[in-house]
């Protein structure tokens, strides 16, 4: 466990999991929040927070687990995103709408540096999927005016998100590298 918005908790996270399994060949930064604020209502603290676990949490993974892969020739990367950087559909999130789209940002840079070292980078997309959510920040939401969006008409499942990670993870994506894989049921098309 950590606090993947501290860098020092990210540190020890990788040191951690390199000494229990070996050295770390594929990072899945997967953590966000998403606050539903109005533009003036977000404070300095709230932007940098915001900011500090949706943006800052992939550098730090990155910057603690690039090293070693660059050395042993082969690494996976993928950072786990959210439609919000690519469709601002939903108001009142700036600070999630930037670093969403910062994230893929700094995924193609790590990318076009580290793909000579046989390394991949890339960015995974959800759409409407079925999990848990914080109810107060979706209220404004109409459920079945979404899924009448979706071109194939349900919601996606967390198994859809995990094996675009697997595709990405293996060989199979290994000539797959600063991209962005959207998978949103057909809700928007890029």
């Amino acid at each position: 466990m950590a606090d993947v918005s501290v860098p020092e908790d990210v540190d020890r996270l990788v040191r951690e999991a390199t000494a229990a399994f070996g050295p770390v060949d594929i990072a899945v930064s997967n953590v966000g929040v998403r606050r539903r604020q109005a533009f003036e209502d977000i404070t300095i603290d709230d932007w940098h927070d915001s900011l500090a676990v949706n943006l800052h949490s992939c550098f730090y993974l990155a910057h603690f687990t690039l090293p070693a892969m660059r050395e042993r020739g082969w690494g996976r990367i993928v950072h786990i995103s959210g439609y919000d950087g690519w469709t601002g559909h939903i108001d009142q999130r700036a600070h999630n709408v930037t670093a969403k789209a910062a994230m893929h940002g700094l995924t193609k840079a790590i990318a076009r540096e580290y793909g000579v070292h046989g390394v991949t980078a890339n960015t995974v997309a959800p759409g409407a999927i079925r999990t848990r959510r914080d109810p107060s920040q979706y209220s404004h939401i109409d459920v079945d005016e979404v899924r009448a969006r979706i071109a194939v008409g349900s919601f996606g499942r967390p198994d859809d998100i995990a094996a675009a990670c697997v595709y990405l993870s293996g060989e199979s994506g290994s000539f797959v590298t600063g991209q962005v894989i959207h998978v949103n049921g057909g809700e928007f098309m890029f």
